[in-house]
Formats: C-alpha cells, sequence, structure tokens
C-alpha cells in the first residue's frame, strides 16, 4: 500500500491517515507513507504523482514493496 499525504490538508486531515497507516500496519500490510510538507488537498495528488508511478514500476518490476510497517 502506498500513501501520500500532504502537511496542511484541511480536507483529509494529516492524523486521520496516520490513524489509517497505523491500522494497516497493525494488520500486517506492507505500507510506504509519503508524508509531504507544506503541501495541500487540492494539489496533494499531483505532488505524489511521481513517487506513485516510481512504486508502480517497481511492483511491475518484481521489487518487494517497501514497508515502514517493519516485518511480520
Amino acid at each position: 500500500m502506498f500513501l501520500a499525504q500532504g502537511s496542511t490538508d484541511n480536507r483529509v486531515l494529516p492524523r486521520v491517515t496516520e490513524e489509517y497507516h497505523a491500522r494497516l500496519c497493525r494488520a500486517g500490510s506492507r505500507v510506504e507513507f509519503d508524508r509531504v510538507p507544506g503541501v495541500g488537498h487540492l494539489s496533494m495528488a499531483k505532488d505524489a504523482a511521481p513517487a506513485a508511478l516510481d512504486r508502480i514500476g517497481d511492483r511491475s518490476a518484481d521489487v518487494r514493496a517497501p514497508s515502514e510497517c517493519g516485518e511480520p
């Protein structure tokens, strides 16, 4: 799972995404979470697109997904 959250998002509050990230980790998911300083909701997709595309390319190349959750 790849998550990206802008620190100044006032529509999807950062704490909501942080809580979701924690729940995913507790459930045993592999999660990479990009926290983007100074970015709000409306520009987050544009700002996160390069990182998301890199991750898609890595999965297509059979590169194991990174995770901030630690190994199970």
